[in-house]
């Protein structure tokens, strides 16, 4: 996640008085029901709100075609949290398919709608989409998690989708005082009126109706899935997107706020979109959030309120500008980073040199960059490689030429990795050129990896370990990546030869071993007695089913390169940080680490040579393993 800077919160012009209410609530077992009373400008006490009621929805887990979106549940979650601190009854809904979906909002606009003196919010992360109908308009939709792709059932996507036109509906139906939708997704906003101009102050006609729409972005845009919008939202409630220094923040305060930053902050690729529903009597007012006050105000400082939204604008932009000057330092670190590797892997430099190289990175890039983590990420792989070469000791000249036991050598050569068929993170197909290396011939094992745990009794043991002692000649599992570069770590020490995990390239290539562009390292077809996969159709991820359907090591199809069990049986942890496309892959940071050759649990599909998948380094699985590559020189 990044870190941010915060504007000050100055909450010192209003008084805020809140008193408990008796009346009913939704939903039922919350009590969450607060009158909030306001002074105005003008010095007028303005009774608000008598009740806090959203109902706040992620999906995550889409079922029916469309891809599975990591963060929106954790959103989700994190606006419920923020909700209930601003006193609202907050009812979550996850992954919800459309039937669950419309029941919900249904029930959320007859219950707690009804109460004149209500606010009410709605909040959506998950996908959106954008229809351009046959007359010319374009009609936005939210997807609930079993809704079909419209390019492959228009029909079916229209019966689960919900339109922005229905959402018109509800915001009709609602008869209580200020109702806000938002949407974290991207899609036409044409049921309500765009507005850029400047925010009120509080006054009288804030407390007139209104129903109002904020958009993650507009029609067509992507909206990525680690959500700058949602962040920006929760920045503007602590205090951010209070323009006037009031103590408020209004609807429309957050509306200028996010497009503001949104827009900034995904450099200007995402535009968020804000304005009232194109109803008479329902555009008039303006949905109300209390600033928190998080310390006594300082009596002796007047503060003075922003008068137009030129300042925030100007604030901001030299918020912008201070972070395009630490984006253009972390690219340079980026840059000599990525010199470094390729020096780092130069046989005729020196390992002291090499490690004073790294020193020498370590003291240039010192400095922490206030708008990422990235660069921690990168100084930790820095000092990774100067403690390597600082206890590096050249081979024995006898074992320069021998290749370990249990290894194969794999030939230098080139080969189009990825798939035109597969998932979208397995495109472009591109030619790669890979050099000589030695893979091992199996999966490490459990006798192997007791052997690393016997010679470093710090190690922690992975989970199941004396049940999976049981079978010592099966794949090991339960090891995360960063147990796994441990165990290469290990084996260097021992071997004086650099042991490592295979990068993706190079997992791809050995995988198909010579046989480019078939599915599997054997050709196009599979069966049960190829690959130890998910055959029947019945098996789920967990130990229990693990123990029933691992296979000792060398059970099944051998390919071209005298390679075991590269397909099923379990994942293979590669060196690569994840990223959704190839054209990132020589990035130097990243939240998952890269997954290959599918396991006992997945269906066939997952266990093509192209096929990818990503888990954080710290997470230990059933059906995730490794296998390790030697450098040959």
């Amino acid at each position: 996640m990044k870190k941010m800077v915060r504007l000050p919160v100055l909450a010192f012009l209003l008084t805020i008085l809140v008193f408990t209410d008796t009346s009913p609530v939704w939903p039922q077992n919350q009590s969450r029901n607060f009158k909030v009373i306001v002074n105005t400008a003008e010095g007028k006490a303005l009774n608000l709100y008598g009740a806090s009621h959203a109902l706040v929805v992620g999906v995550s887990n889409y079922t029916n075609g469309w891809p599975v979106l990591r963060e929106a549940v954790n959103d989700a979650r994190e606006v419920k949290a923020a909700l209930e601190l601003q006193n609202f009854s907050v009812t979550l809904v996850e992954n919800p398919t459309a039937e669950k979906l419309k029941t919900e909002i249904e029930n959320f606009v007859a219950v707690a709608g009804q109460g004149p003196e209500n606010r009410l919010l709605f909040y959506f992360a998950g996908h959106g989409h954008t229809q351009r109908m046959a007359y010319g308009d374009t009609l936005g939709y939210i997807v609930p998690s079993d809704a079909p792709l419209p390019v492959k059932d228009p029909a079916g996507f229209q019966l689960k989708a919900i339109s922005m036109e229905s959402f018109s509906s509800y915001a009709r139906g609602i008869n209580a005082k200020h109702a806000l939708f938002m949407f974290d997704s991207c899609f036409s906003g044409s049921i309500f009126s765009l507005t850029r101009a400047p925010p009120d102050a509080i006054t009288h006609k804030t407390s007139l109706p209104v129903r109002q729409f904020i958009t993650a972005g507009s029609a067509y845009e992507t909206v990525p899935d680690k959500s700058i919008f949602k962040q920006q939202f929760l920045a503007a409630l602590q205090g951010e997107g209070d323009i006037y220094r009031d103590g408020y923040v209004t609807g429309t305060e957050l509306g200028v706020f996010l497009y503001t930053t949104v827009t900034n902050y995904s450099s200007n690729s995402q535009h968020p979109q804000y304005g009232t529903i194109r109803v008479r009597n329902l555009d008039k007012g303006d949905f109300v959030f209390v600033v928190p006050v998080t310390s006594p105000p300082d009596t002796s400082f007047d503060p003075r309120p922003y008068e137009s939204e030129a300042n925030l604008l100007a604030e901001t932009k030299r918020l912008a500008t201070t972070k395009a000057q630490w984006d253009k330092w972390h690219q340079k670190m980026s840059t000599d980073y990525e010199r470094v590797q390729k020096l780092d892997d130069d046989t005729n430099l020196a390992a002291t040199s090499k490690a004073q190289m790294w020193q020498d990175f370590l003291n240039s890039y010192s400095s922490d960059n206030p708008y990422s983590i990235d660069d921690e990420t990168i100084r930790r792989e820095a000092r990774s490689r100067q403690n390597f070469w600082r206890a590096y000791q050249p081979p024995q000249p006898e074992l320069t030429r021998a290749a370990p036991d249990d290894m194969v050598l794999i030939p230098a050569g080139s080969f189009e990795m990825g798939s035109n068929d597969g998932e979208d993170d397995e495109k472009p197909v591109h030619r790669v050129e890979v050099d000589e290396f030695y893979l091992d011939k199996y999966e490490v094992t459990v006798a192997k990896y007791q052997e690393f745990i016997n010679a470093n009794s710090f190690h922690a043991k992975p989970d199941n370990w004396d049940e999976q002692l049981q079978n010592p000649n099966r794949p090991v599992v339960y090891v995360s990546w960063n147990d796994a570069v441990a165990y290469c770590e290990w084996l260097s020490r021992l071997r004086k030869k650099r042991v490592r995990l295979p990068t993706e390239a190079e997992w791809e290539y050995a995988s198909r071993g010579g046989l480019n562009g078939k599915k599997y390292s054997w050709g196009d077809d599979i069966s049960a007695q190829k690959a130890n996969y998910n055959a029947d159709g019945k098996r789920d991820w967990g130990w229990e089913n693990a123990k029933r359907y691992l296979r000792d090591i060398g059970n099944y199809v051998v390919n071209n390169y005298g390679l075991y069990d590269m397909a099923g049986n379990v994942y293979e942890w590669c060196a690569n940080w994840y990223s959704e496309n190839y054209h990132k892959l020589s990035s130097p940071t990243g939240t998952f680490r890269v997954l290959r050759g599918g396991s006992w649990d997945v269906d066939p599909q997952n266990v093509r040579c192209a096929n990818r998948n990503s888990v954080e380094p710290r997470y230990r699985l059933s059906n995730a393993g490794f296998r390790c590559a030697q450098d040959v020189r």
